[in-house]
């Protein structure tokens, strides 16, 4: 009987997209290197920097909506002829 080629199983790693052997010694060996651990060190910096630019940017239009808010108010409070609406506005809106 013939022999055939038989491929070993790959495994790919999503962080620094490569292949390895699927042999738990060989995908353990890969993300004990240095190259692996930077990419995750990386990848983790990454995703906290994205983290505190959305929280600043949310922070930041908070702040932008109540400057407005308030603007408007008293814009809205100065007129002669303040309606039903605006003095339950003026009443019922807290500001941070």
């Amino acid at each position: 009987m013939t022999t055939y080629w038989i491929s070993n199983k790959k495994y790919w790693c999503k962080m620094c997209k490569i292949w390895c052997d699927a042999k738990l010694s060989q995908i353990k060996k890969h993300k004990s290197g240095n190259k692996h651990k930077e990419k995750y060190k990386n990848l983790i910096d990454r995703n906290r920097k994205i983290k505190y630019t959305q929280e600043n940017n949310d922070q930041n239009r908070l702040l932008e909506l109540n400057k407005i808010r308030k603007k408007a108010l008293v814009s809205f409070k100065m007129k002669p002829r303040a309606s039903l609406i605006g003095t339950f506005l003026l009443k019922n809106i807290n500001f941070k």
